[in-house]
Formats: structure tokens, C-alpha cells, sequence
């Protein structure tokens, strides 16, 4: 009898000590908040589909359309020193570090820096299509003046009865080159004005390949008409799905006829990583518009905890 009372004894005292010890141990969830916004450091432009996660990843969040984003980051207790990684194709990662502290929200706003993706060539000049040998295509990957019967172009020079016009590089009778498609006529800019145009003004926002570049072509003009014209391209034969977008902007710079032929000199600025966006400090030369673009992560680190309000959407 004494045996079964001792183990009685010891059967009701850990189930006691495991009942009770259960409700010792805590349960507590611990939560910090991070609201704000995030836009593109040049251009102001909001910035969607930009991604925050913390290291270790304990989950993550993205920014909506209007760069707005709220992320509700577990804590391991109730103060937690914790990193957080802001990213987004095209730009270089931002690093927020911050001792956060339960069921308190922080707000800060974020500029991300664009990839260096902005490639400018200045004084294209094209010569009349003739014979396929002609001098009178573009490859603007490599800002390249071909001969036309290259499949690598983008933009093919033409007249059409003493009318000039460029069109896209996709020929329909070779099959060489590639689709280019165009904007309609953004008016005529000096050489000084187009060097400081800074966006295809008049696109949707953010810019829409689809609708944005209706024409397969520029339109005709009597060749003194045609000096300064500037149209926004859109490289859509060089796109790759689940790649970034190639758009641009082309100046007519001036046209003339030498030896009974028609020439053009053209400036043309790509952005490759997909912006609507076209100054950079710099113009690159052919040899560096060659060497491919080269996405590296960066980490620049965050100075505030504080910042203004979310973004309501106007920017």
C-alpha cells in the first residue's frame, strides 16, 4: 500500500510540475512595425515590388504600387537588434540595422539607387539604304552603326520619296534584325535640350511597353523637317521575359545629302534596366557599352529611424 501511495505521489506530482511548468514558460509573441515608402533615388519615381527581409529571415513583405509598404517582423524577445535587407531588380540592396522593440512601429522611407544602366552614343551617322551593304542600321545594345543586312540591328535609316523616317530593325521580306517599335513624335529638341531630357514625358506611369510605343516606325519627313525630331523606342525584339526592358530615346540630330545620298546623324540614351529615366554622368563609350551589364549587390547603410509619412500615392 505504502508502494502504490508513492507512486500516486509521484504520478500526481509530475503532472502537477508538467501542467504548471507549461504555463511557466512563456508564450509571449513579440511583433515590431516597419511602415514607410519606397522610391527611386533619381528619378522620385515610386518603386513597387521592392522586398524586405530580415537576416536571420523570420518572413517577409513587398512594397504595393505606390511603393507603400508595412512589415510586421517577429522579435525573439522584447527588444531585438535586427537586420533588414531592401531589394529590388535593377538597384543596388539597401541594409536597414535597427534595435527594434515590441509592439512599437518604426517609419522610414527608402531611396533605392538604380544600377548603373544608362548608356548614351552621340553622333550616330547612318548613310541611305542602297544595297544591303549599306551603312544604314543601328545595333543600339552595342551603339553600333551597321550595314543593313546584319541580323544584330535594332533601327534601319530609310527614305521613301525624298521622305526620311526611321523604322524598326525587324526586316519582314530577310527576317533579320530586331523589333523596335516607337513612340509618336515628342516634338524637336536641340542637341543641349535633348542631353538634359530626362523621360519619355507623356507615358504611362510607370511606362508601359505595350501601349506607350504604338508605331513600327517614325514618321516621314522632307529631310530639313526631320533636324532635331526625338521619339522615345522601345527594344522589344531584344526582351527577354523575366528580364528587365530596354527603352530609350533617339534625336535626329541633322540629315544632308552627300554624293547624291542622304545621311543622318542620330544621339540615342538607353536605360537597360527598365526605367523611364535617361541621365547619367557620364557617356560611355563603345567599348564600355560592350562589356554586358553587371548587376552587384551594394549595401548602403540606413541613417534615421524617423522619416516623413507614407507615400499616399503622388509622387
Amino acid at each position: 500500500m505504502k508502494k502504490l501511495n508513492y507512486y500516486m505521489l509521484l504520478f500526481f506530482s509530475t503532472w502537477i510540475f508538467y501542467f504548471y511548468g507549461c504555463e511557466i514558460v512563456s508564450t509571449t509573441q513579440f511583433t515590431g512595425h516597419l511602415k514607410g515608402a519606397v522610391h527611386d533615388s533619381t528619378s522620385h519615381e515610386a518603386l513597387d515590388r521592392v522586398y524586405f527581409h530580415t537576416i536571420p529571415n523570420t518572413g517577409d513583405t513587398v512594397s504595393d504600387v505606390y511603393g507603400n509598404y508595412v512589415y510586421d517582423i517577429p522579435l525573439s524577445s522584447s527588444t531585438q537588434a535586427i537586420s533588414i535587407i531592401i531589394s529590388r531588380i535593377g538597384y543596388l540592396n539597401d541594409t536597414l540595422s535597427v534595435e527594434m522593440k515590441a509592439d512599437e512601429t518604426y517609419y522610414m522611407n527608402f531611396g533605392l539607387i538604380p544600377v548603373k544602366g544608362i548608356f548614351i552614343a552621340n553622333g550616330l551617322i547612318l548613310a541611305q539604304y542602297v544595297t544591303n551593304i549599306s551603312f544604314s542600321a543601328v545595333n543600339l545594345i552595342d551603339l553600333l552603326v551597321e550595314q543593313d543586312r546584319m541580323f544584330d540591328v535594332d533601327i534601319r535609316f530609310r527614305n521613301d520619296s525624298n521622305l526620311v523616317y526611321l523604322k524598326t530593325g525587324y526586316d519582314d521580306i530577310s527576317k533579320y534584325g530586331y523589333q523596335t517599335n516607337f513612340s509618336p513624335a515628342l516634338g524637336t529638341s536641340t542637341k543641349n535640350e535633348f542631353d538634359t531630357l530626362a523621360r519619355y514625358y507623356g507615358a504611362s506611369d510607370p511606362i508601359n511597353p505595350d501601349t506607350d510605343f504604338p508605331n513600327s516606325s517614325t514618321l516621314k519627313y522632307p529631310f530639313r523637317n526631320a533636324k532635331n525630331q526625338v521619339f522615345a523606342v522601345y527594344l522589344k525584339g531584344r526582351y527577354i521575359p523575366g528580364t528587365l526592358h530596354t527603352f530609350g530615346l533617339v534625336h535626329i540630330d541633322s540629315v544632308w545629302i552627300e554624293s547624291g545620298l542622304y545621311k543622318m546623324m542620330m544621339d540615342v540614351k538607353l536605360n537597360i534596366v527598365g526605367q523611364n529615366y535617361f541621365i547619367s554622368n557620364t557617356t560611355l563609350s563603345k567599348k564600355d557599352r560592350i562589356e554586358k551589364l553587371t548587376v552587384k549587390s551594394a549595401t548602403v547603410n540606413i541613417r534615421h529611424k524617423e522619416s516623413d509619412n507614407i507615400n499616399d500615392g503622388k509622387h
